[in-house]
């Protein structure tokens, strides 16, 4: 089994509140991110303030539930590719490759729709999130979910 990573050092409960009720709230409990394997990693390598959100301190009313990137990033992540000879898609290698090598891939598709929608900004961007991603220690924990009330 390949290992499964994640580019940004918080995970989706990270970027979760909960309700008083205990409902989950916020864009790590979007169900659009839950149905598309990679496009974590995608809004991370996308939208820069995800790491600020999973910091939030704040009333629940004012936390982010959505943010613009994110369906474009979910439709990145279930376009179809061909990778070492087999049909994936841009999400699954997301998961399996490095935010560097994915970044090689998708930037000589013409089709990747976060190329199509963002242009070139997209990749100055990604490439500065893929070198902060080269440039965090492999040998610290990453950061732990966190769901406050």
């Amino acid at each position: 089994m390949k290992k499964i990573r994640r580019w940004s050092p918080y995970d989706q409960d990270s970027c979760t509140l909960e309700s008083k009720g205990g409902t989950p709230y916020g864009i790590g409990a979007h169900p659009a991110i839950n149905a598309a394997p990679g496009a974590w990693n995608l809004l991370w390598l996308t939208f820069t303030p995800l790491d600020s959100i999973a910091s939030f301190c704040g009333e629940l009313h004012t936390y982010p539930v959505s943010v613009e990137p994110l369906a474009i990033c979910v439709g990145a992540s279930l376009q179809l590719t061909k990778y070492k000879g087999n049909i994936t898609t841009y999400g699954a290698l997301a998961l399996e490759l490095m935010p560097v090598k994915f970044i090689e891939i998708v930037k000589e598709d013409p089709k990747f729709l976060l190329l199509v929608y963002y242009g070139e900004n997209w990749l100055n961007v990604a490439h500065k999130r893929a070198k902060d991603y080269d440039a965090r220690p492999k040998n610290v924990i990453q950061f732990p979910s966190r769901r406050v009330q």
